[in-house]
């Protein structure tokens, strides 16, 4: 889809992909059960806790779409959907780009994402990265390998 909108649209000059995060007040924390989904969050303190506590925002959704993958993926908990939910992100929907204006395939992107991180390792004198994130090595196992380089991260 991305691809077709690139190509149709020659003046868009990025495409990314955020996944809709749980804010307070939204229609999604007021009424969870109307829109699908399961969350967790009650009050403006579960949102303090939570981003409080977690660096990595752009992966803690708040909740979780019952039978959104149609498959083992839907068993568990709303850490474990968010888990799966950022590396079906990544796998498919990576925008990573050398270039933002130009259409990057998402493993494309994941190698990109892979570069950076190993230039932040090098310049912090950190332990450089050896895979991007894919089939065998998935977004939990790329934060937890970081983890002991920014301890805030959790997931």
């Amino acid at each position: 889809a991305m691809r077709r909108i690139a190509e149709s649209y020659p003046n868009v000059r990025r495409l990314m992909v955020w996944a809709v995060q749980l804010e307070p007040g939204s229609p999604m924390f007021e009424q969870p059960e109307h829109l699908g989904i399961v969350s967790s969050r009650r009050s403006l303190a579960d949102f303090i806790a939570v981003h409080g506590s977690r660096s990595d925002a752009y992966s803690v959704l708040g909740y979780r779409v019952p039978g959104f993958f149609g498959d083992f993926r839907d068993h568990g908990g709303i850490e474990e959907f968010e888990k799966h939910f950022q590396q079906f992100k990544c796998m498919e929907f990576c925008f990573h780009s050398r270039d933002p204006r130009v259409y990057s395939h998402p493993g494309i992107g994941r190698l990109e994402c892979l570069e950076k991180r190993r230039m932040l390792a090098r310049r912090q004198g950190l332990p450089v990265p050896e895979s991007p994130v894919g089939t065998d090595v998935g977004y939990a196992d790329v934060v937890a390998a970081e983890r002991p380089r920014h301890p805030r991260i959790e997931l």
